[in-house]
C-alpha cells in the first residue's frame, strides 16, 4: 500500500515537472498558444451553454415564484389595511366615548385595566 502511494506520488511529481519543463521550451510557445486558444474557445462554449441552461431554469422558477409572491403580497397588504382600519376605528370610537363620558366596552377597548 505504501509502495503504491510512493510510486503514484513520484509519477505525479515527474509528470508535473515534465509539463513545466516542456511549457518553457521554444517549440511549445506556438503549439501552446494554439492549444490554449482552442481550449479557451471550448471552455467559453461550455460555460455559455451552462449559463443558458441555468438561466432558463432560474427564469422559469422566478416566473412561477413571482405569481406566488404577488398573491402573498396582496394578502398581506389586505391584512395590514384591515388591521390598521380596525385599530383606527377603535381609537376614534374610544376617543369619542371618552369625550361624551361613556365607558368603552371591553370588546372595543384596546387597553384593558390592570388589576
Amino acid at each position: 500500500m505504501l509502495n503504491k502511494r510512493i510510486i503514484f506520488s513520484g509519477v505525479g511529481i515527474i509528470a508535473t515537472l515534465g509539463a513545466a519543463f516542456l511549457s518553457q521550451q521554444a517549440f511549445m510557445k506556438v503549439n501552446g498558444t494554439t492549444f490554449a486558444s482552442a481550449a479557451a474557445n471550448q471552455a467559453k462554449a461550455a460555460v455559455s451553454k451552462g449559463v443558458n441552461l441555468v438561466m432558463s431554469k432560474v427564469t422559469n422558477n422566478v416566473q412561477s415564484g413571482g405569481e406566488a409572491i404577488k398573491k402573498q403580497t396582496t394578502e398581506a397588504t389586505k391584512n395590514v389595511s384591515d388591521s390598521l382600519g380596525n385599530k383606527i376605528e377603535n381609537y376614534f370610537s374610544n376617543l369619542g366615548n371618552s369625550i361624551i363620558g361613556k365607558t368603552p366596552t371591553p370588546a372595543t377597548c384596546s387597553a384593558q385595566p390592570v388589576n
